[in-house]
């Protein structure tokens, strides 16, 4: 009778029980533009999956709370920069995105 009981339950690390109030793992790209003092201005965003040279230059931001909001760039896509802004789509994917601030060099560059 024990053994069937010993079976039944299963034993939670301390990691595993304390997991959901310590927060998500990853962040999207306004909670990581929302951390600096420029609300992420003139920093090159870009997803990891693209290929080089593509990336979006933030132009403008604007919060709805502290992970929700839109954002507005210029986007350069594997060297050809667009001269009108736009909307930057998915924003809220989390775990997805790198960036750098304007004139770092590639040692310098985040990744959340």
């Amino acid at each position: 009778m024990l053994t069937l009981m010993s079976r039944g339950f299963k034993t939670f690390t301390k990691e595993e029980i304390l997991k959901p109030f310590l927060g998500r793992n990853y962040k999207n790209l306004i909670e990581m533009a929302g951390n600096h003092p420029s609300q992420g201005i003139g920093m090159k965003f870009w997803r990891k999956t693209w290929p080089e040279n593509s990336y979006y230059i933030v132009t403008k931001l604007t919060f709805d709370d502290a992970r929700h909001g839109k954002v507005w760039g210029i986007r350069t896509w594997q060297g050809k920069t667009e001269e009108k802004e736009r909307i930057i789509p998915s924003t809220l994917k989390l775990g997805v995105w790198k960036y750098s601030y304007k004139g770092d060099d590639e040692k310098k560059i985040k990744e959340i």
